[in-house]
């Protein structure tokens, strides 16, 4: 297989091939579900061929986390070929007394609410809306840091999802009721979007985390 160095600039993926290739542009549709669906097969890819990139970028964020000082951290389970940190998160709680960890739990499908309940060794799990496992009769936390996946994720810490709008509202939530955490995109440097327009509703993420390491969002 060529190697090759993949950017999406403004929604055109740039395709930079190092072998007996020339070099190409292909310029894809300005709308978002073209956008997400070139991104959904990036990320599967990814999963699929370097696996180590997602373990990588985990452990950049555990460490990211200990210098943080944070107690309660909300997570999520791996959908659709997410990063799965969860083994690095039950390694950061175990390490301090008094940690916790969260998983959203959906309210409202339609209305796209949800909340974040505890998450403990003891919890009972089921599958909710859309097939993703979440706790059930479960304390709701509200967490001092909020990592998210995304489909994608701009330079400026604008996160494209799978267009629920789930994230933005939990958020808008928590400041209306003056709840400030900490946000994070989960990501991998294949998945940031230059030039990403954000929409109304759109809350920007205050950090990124990729395999090159977790940095503030520009």
């Amino acid at each position: 297989m060529l190697d090759a160095t993949e950017k999406i600039t403004n929604f055109r993926l740039v395709v930079a091939w190092v072998g007996d290739e020339l070099e190409g542009t292909v310029t894809q549709s300005t709308d978002k579900e073209v956008l997400r669906k070139e991104l959904y097969d990036r990320r599967k890819r990814a999963a699929r061929e370097t696996p180590h990139k997602a373990e990588t970028m985990a452990e950049c964020l555990g460490k990211w986390l200990e210098a943080l000082g944070a107690l309660r951290v909300g997570s999520y389970m791996p959908f659709r070929s997410e990063p799965d940190i969860n083994g690095m998160l039950q390694g950061w709680k175990s390490k301090e007394e008094g940690r916790c960890l969260a998983l959203p739990v959906v309210d409202d499908a339609r209305l796209g609410m949800m909340h974040y309940a505890l998450w403990e060794e003891s919890t009972v799990l089921c599958k909710g809306a859309f097939g993703i496992v979440e706790p059930v009769h479960s304390p709701t936390v509200v967490p001092d840091i909020v990592l998210s996946p995304c489909v994608g994720v701009s330079p400026n810490g604008w996160r494209l999802g799978n267009g629920g709008g789930f994230f933005d509202r939990y958020l808008a939530q928590c400041r209306a009721s003056g709840a400030h955490p900490v946000t994070v995109a989960v990501a991998l440097d294949c998945l940031i979007v230059d030039g990403l327009q954000p929409e109304a509703h759109d809350i920007a993420f205050d950090w990124i985390a990729t395999e090159s390491g977790v940095r503030r969002a520009c």
